[in-house]
């Protein structure tokens, strides 16, 4: 149940939005934002983030400077972020074509489906759905966008589902509105449930929910036409058909994380998932040490002791008129004529 001035996200799907973020960061894979993710969980993170970091001393990213001998630079081989594309381009390489048998209604199919526009939702969908777990998919309408109503896509963390029997029976949408900020945040609710569309407004912080305001008080949701006002929950639009004008596609099921939850069992697993990030880790720390060890060997000389001149210890060498000097540091060789 949504509350006024409850924990936001809700406390229950707290974990869902956590692993969400950690399979975000990766499948962007900014360098900046990963070890910042990994330094700041390793701090508070409730999830598991800690844990898993201080068990694996190995860890590539958010890993302090200091522990390490000799500090390299951290660079990201983007590979998280080829897998859902890879899986999106497997799946909708070709044009998905919606046909109605008895063509009583091909031709609303071809308004709203076998459009370009929404060809490329879909494709975007199908890789969100693989990086983050899984897809929602909604019925809108907007008079001053377009003349028929059409299908929008919702990244897995911005939906709050409820299950019934292992059926999604709603589903609630959450987006922040323009003039948030760190300290107030603005946010639009729409409840899709059987028959109708429940629109609130809240004014609340980054980690609560804060209290109810009236849709007239937000730019955004001043225009929204209700066709009613249920008491308990608010305003509502009526869709005229009992049904759900929302479904969710997990990415994998099962999902063996959440398997014993009542509600989370039912979400798709990440192909960026917790079995693979350790991965990740070593394939960044492989490509760093790589690209490093290609560096200092472009300094390495190789010359016979017949021809070298030993100066003394810690003074270096000498090779005809070129000095050479080590640096045990980084391990490579400079050289200077004279």
């Amino acid at each position: 149940m949504i509350k006024a001035g409850m924990a936001w996200p809700p406390t229950e799907l707290g974990k869902v939005v956590e692993r969400t973020r950690e399979s975000q960061v990766w499948w962007e894979g900014d360098p900046a934002k990963l070890d910042d993710y990994y330094q700041a969980g390793n701090r508070t993170s409730p999830s598991g983030v800690k844990d898993r970091l201080s068990a694996a001393y190995n860890a590539f990213w958010g890993r302090p400077v200091s522990q390490t001998t000799t500090p390299i630079k951290r660079l990201h081989a983007p590979i998280a972020g080829d897998i859902p594309k890879l899986s999106a381009s497997c799946l909708f390489s070709e044009t998905l074509t919606v046909v109605d048998p008895t063509g009583a209604t091909q031709e609303r199919a071809d308004l709203i489906f076998n459009t370009p526009t929404f060809h490329g939702d879909l494709f975007t969908a199908g890789e969100s759905c693989s990086a983050l777990g899984g897809s929602y998919q909604r019925v809108v309408w907007d008079e001053e966008v377009a003349d028929n109503a059409w299908i929008d896509f919702v990244d897995a963390d911005k939906a709050i589902p409820e299950y019934k029997w292992g059926r999604l029976t709603a589903v609630t949408f959450w987006s922040e509105l323009a003039g948030s900020d760190e300290r107030d945040v603005w946010r639009h609710l729409e409840r899709y449930e059987k028959g109708r569309i429940v629109h609130s407004l809240y004014k609340g912080t980054p980690t609560n929910l804060g209290s109810a305001m009236d849709l007239d008080a937000h730019d955004d949701t001043a225009g929204i036409t209700l066709n009613g006002f249920d008491d308990e929950t608010g305003g509502y639009v009526d869709l005229e058909v009992d049904e759900l004008a929302a479904r969710y596609v997990p990415n994998v099921l099962p999902n063996p994380e959440w398997r014993n939850h009542n509600t989370l069992r039912y979400l798709g697993r990440a192909d960026i998932s917790t079995d693979t990030i350790p991965l990740l880790h070593e394939l960044d720390r492989i490509y760093s040490s790589l690209v490093r060890d290609f560096r200092i060997g472009q300094a390495r000389m190789f010359a016979s002791d017949d021809l070298l001149e030993n100066l003394g210890a810690g003074k270096g060498m000498a090779l005809g008129s070129v000095r050479l000097t080590v640096d045990p540091t980084l391990m490579s060789v400079s050289y200077r004529s004279g």
